[in-house]
């Protein structure tokens, strides 16, 4: 019977596109390996027998398709119970509902009685999907797994996650299946060419394949199918009760907010061509409209075009999800700006993109001295927060983290009764760095950012360089406990928890996105010419932000009378703004104690005046303790400000030679020395969270050793060490810290 069943699949698969096309080598290519199918392949993928015939379907065409197609399926006792099950799960401990609109009741009053006269097999999969889209949400849903597995998903199980993920090598697109695909979840389009959503609501194409069947171009904007519209289509496609086609662990995979889902919903226009006749599309280059048969879609084969949002940027590659890579990084062509990509906060196998993720940062940070980054988060499709942990701590000096938390569901029959946890509770905490990234940061964002890429956007918003560039992000703030159910073909997932934000009175996440700083998008002029705008806005901003930076004293201690300490920061005014720039002091409860204004005179401890380097000289305070400085730029030509907070500290007691008494690093790190560059000598330093066997040597750019400045044991604290260079040559030169298994290598530059 198994080999019967697997023989039938394959054949109708390979001989049917619209009816009439015969099989071909490019065909059978598209046609799963047979030994990758589960053992139990009969009791999951139900036999086809018929697919679509041409012309314009009405939603009785479709019911009679999906009844046909699919068969009858299970028992109807199993499945009101599987309906009843779901529905009760929800009703009782789903997390989701705060700021979501829907009555569940209602949804229950409606469609178990069809459930309970009898349906088939592929209608009841339309109303499990059904209800799935109505929760509006990223995670939770129910599926007929049997289905998905017609196309190829999850052929070895639907938890066998890394399988196919994540090019789902099996997937196969057929024309004809009556299964709608609005899955934010495929980085691959079976349509040859990427969509987007414009602000005005047409589908712009920006990435298309070469030697396209359509002659699609980037521009072109799609109008829908048959003389409709894709929403009007979509509509009749949803009406009809068509099954959506779900996602390996998680619900509808479209969005969490309503933008969002409507977002995903436009796009996917391009991946439902086997349901229509006639293609409309307005090109660019000439602003027709031209009726092109779909099944010239149908050359189309595996491995389809990757189709994320986003245009190449110069310098900078992007992931090879070929070869599973999830995160890359580069330079800017012609800039100092760092860029890295995140499709997922996930990686294969599990956890690689924690690895890269850090190892982009530290690069990018450290052995690069970018004086800016670009993170495009635009589509990631989540994994888990922490996996952001590798790199964050190298960003921030402070834990973001502590800014939200976990609202558990109590269990009954109340919606929104939630057991706020404390923010300390999370586990996603990280452990900063001494030292704050302190150039800007441009997160990019989109709403196919969901899950994990929620989490990590909304720990960016704290980052004082920050500023969020594009749309928007998913919602998708559903949180632990995940309870999932499979009985097989029939599977449902409802997580129990939700994101709780403590800043600002936001309350409950689920279902909402905060702002980001400029709403802009890809235009078709722009992706006309090859350039993604929101990156070209993106670096228009870090070019011309003036912020201060690199904030240093001229040393950490100070006797309780009579002292005084210069506090410095180099300032970056690229278009010559009216700038105030001044310095904070606070204690170490926070309280303030004093302030004054940089001056760049020449005589406020900064070096000449009008450079870049920013001065002012700081009495002691009057009391024992230690310090911390924060300094604000003030624009008022462009009327913001940016603080950047805790970036340096100092002590004060009676003899001035206190060490930070109680104040040990809580990691290994190493600064970039300053000045830099320098001529001759700059301070370099690093802290070690205890005593440890420590070298600190400098090499050339041919990886030889031109001196040794620390070599012993030294004890825990902040330490630094004047590096004179009176002898070597000019140029570029490198550090290296070696404490216990710590290491890492900074550049500088030497100019005589």
């Amino acid at each position: 019977m198994k080999s019967l069943v697997v023989i039938v699949l394959i054949c109708m698969l390979c001989n049917h596109s619209n009816g009439q096309r015969s099989v071909t080598s490019a065909t059978r290519s598209r046609v799963p390996d047979v030994s990758a199918l589960s053992a139990s392949i009969e009791n999951i993928v139900p036999p086809l027998f018929g697919l679509k015939k041409p012309g314009h379907y009405s939603a009785k065409d479709w019911q009679k398709l999906i009844d046909s197609v699919w068969g009858p399926g299970a028992g109807t006792a199993t499945k009101l119970s599987f309906f009843d099950e779901f529905w009760n799960q929800v009703d009782q401990t789903w997390g989701g509902f705060p700021n979501l609109v829907v009555n569940w009741d209602s949804l229950r009053l409606v469609y178990r009685p069809l459930v309970a006269a009898g349906v088939s097999r592929g209608r009841f999969a339309g109303i499990l999907s059904a209800m799935t889209r109505a929760l509006n949400e990223w995670h939770v849903g129910a599926r007929d797994a049997g289905i998905d597995a017609t196309l190829g998903l999850y052929p070895n199980d639907i938890g066998d996650f890394y399988s196919y993920y994540p090019n789902h090598p099996s997937f196969f697109y057929r024309a004809g299946v009556p299964v709608v695909n609005i899955n934010a979840l495929f980085f691959r389009t079976p349509f040859g060419a990427g969509l987007t959503l414009l602000p005005d609501s047409s589908i712009m194409i920006y990435s298309v394949v070469p030697s396209h069947p359509l002659n699609l171009e980037p521009g072109d904007i799609i109008l829908g199918y048959d003389g409709r519209s894709w929403k009007s289509c979509l509509d009749e496609l949803m009406d009809a009760g068509l099954p959506i086609l779900s996602s390996p662990f998680c619900g509808n995979w479209m969005g969490s907010t309503i933008a969002a889902a409507r977002h995903v919903e436009m796009i996917s226009a391009g991946m439902n061509w086997g349901l229509f006749d006639t293609i409309d599309v307005v090109k660019y280059s000439s602003n027709d409209t031209l009726h092109y048969p779909t099944s010239l879609l149908s050359t189309l084969s595996s491995p389809y075009l990757i189709a994320t949002e986003q245009l190449p940027v110069s310098g900078v590659p992007f992931p090879d999800m070929q070869a599973n890579k999830m995160v890359s990084w580069g330079v800017v062509a012609g800039t100092a700006i760092g860029y890295v990509y995140v499709w997922d906060w996930i990686g294969v196998p599990d956890g690689q993109t924690r690895i890269d993720f850090g190892r982009a940062i530290d690069d990018l940070m450290h052995v690069k001295n970018v004086q800016g980054l670009i993170l495009d988060f635009r589509t990631n499709i989540g994994g888990t927060p922490g996996y952001a942990d590798d790199g964050f701590k190298h960003l921030f000096n402070i834990d973001p983290t502590v800014n939200y938390t976990t609202a558990f569901r109590v269990k009954g029959a109340n919606h929104f009764a939630f057991t706020i946890a404390p923010s300390t509770a999370d586990g996603d905490h990280i452990t900063p760095t001494p030292k704050l990234f302190d150039h800007p940061i441009a997160v990019l964002t989109g709403p196919r950012c969901g899950s994990s890429g929620d989490y990590n956007a909304f720990r960016m918003r704290f980052h004082p360089m920050v500023r969020f560039f594009g749309k928007k992000a998913s919602g998708a703030y559903t949180d632990l406990p995940i309870v999932r159910k499979q009985r097989s073909p029939y599977w449902w997932r409802v997580d129990g928890g939700c994101v709780y934000s403590n800043y600002d009175n936001e309350g409950y996440m689920i279902h909402k996105a905060f702002p980001v700083d400029e709403d802009v998008w890809l235009t078709r002029g722009g992706v006309a010419k090859g350039k993604d705008d929101v990156v070209e806005r993106a670096l228009e901003w870090i070019k011309t932000l003036s912020y201060a930076h690199d904030v240093r004293t001229s040393k950490d201690t100070l006797k309780r009378s009579g002292d005084s300490i210069t506090v410095t920061a180099k300032v970056e005014n690229p278009s010559g703004h009216t700038l105030v720039v001044s310095v904070i002091i606070t204690n170490a409860q926070g309280g303030q104690v004093d302030s004054t204004i940089l001056m760049n005179d020449g005589v406020h401890g900064d070096a000449a005046p009008s450079d870049s380097i920013w001065g002012a000289f700081i009495k002691t305070p009057v009391s024992d303790g230690t310090y911390n400085i924060s300094v604000r730029t003030d624009d008022k030509t462009s009327g913001t400000l940016r603080r950047l907070p805790s970036v340096a500290l100092f002590t004060v007691s009676i003899t001035g030679v206190t060490a930070l008494v109680g104040i040990l690093p809580q990691q290994f790190s190493l600064d970039q020395n300053y000045p830099n560059p320098f001529n001759p000598t700059t301070t370099i330093r690093y802290a070690l969270p205890h005593r440890s066997r420590v070298t600190l040597s400098v090499f050339n750019t041919l990886g030889q050793k031109v001196t040794e400045l620390v070599n012993g044991d030294i004890d825990a604290g902040f330490h630094e060490v004047q590096f004179n260079a009176n002898n070597l040559a000019s140029g570029v030169y490198f550090y290296r810290l070696n404490a216990g298994s710590f290491m890492e290598t900074n550049k500088l530059v030497l100019v005589h």
